[in-house]
């Protein structure tokens, strides 16, 4: 589980990005809701694990049920640099925020970030991680993004 800061041409780079793809489903796009960022790459093994398998369907459903929203963002291929990932269209004052706190993108595919109002709350790093940590992160941090907000 890791946090980190990115150099400004690499947020300029992520600002600049061709924004592909729509989410699995995105209700509010906000950055002041509670966000999942999933960073993964077209070749990834792992992050086709997560993807394909109830992994996804089974965060999917306990999200959904939180108010919690999915944003994928993908890059073709893992060998290819950070600014090649691709912020959905709905989601450009999330990526926005990311710029603007120079949050940098995963090198690590599969990847996930709680954001909270725009600000990253917790970041963690391949299935491992994830199958660890998921559900008591979510729950976590919802409890946590909604004490700070009100």
């Amino acid at each position: 589980m890791k946090t980190g800061l990115v150099s400004k041409a690499v947020a300029t780079a992520c600002l600049g990005l061709a924004l592909q793809s729509a989410p699995s489903w995105a209700a509010d796009t906000s950055p002041e809701t509670l966000s999942v960022v999933y960073w993964g790459a077209g070749d990834c093994g792992p992050c086709a694990l997560w993807s394909k398998t109830e992994r996804k369907q089974e965060f999917l459903a306990e999200a959904k049920a939180l108010g919690v929203r999915l944003v994928e963002v993908q890059r073709p291929r893992v060998a290819d640099p950070l600014s090649h990932y691709r912020w959905p269209k709905e989601d450009t004052a999330l990526m926005r925020s990311y710029a603007k706190h120079q949050y940098k993108p995963s090198p690590l595919t599969p990847a996930f970030d709680f954001v909270c109002r725009g600000e990253l709350a917790l970041r963690l790093e391949g299935l491992a991680d994830w199958d660890s940590f998921w559900k008591r992160s979510l729950r976590q941090q919802v409890k946590q993004c909604q004490a700070s907000s009100g």
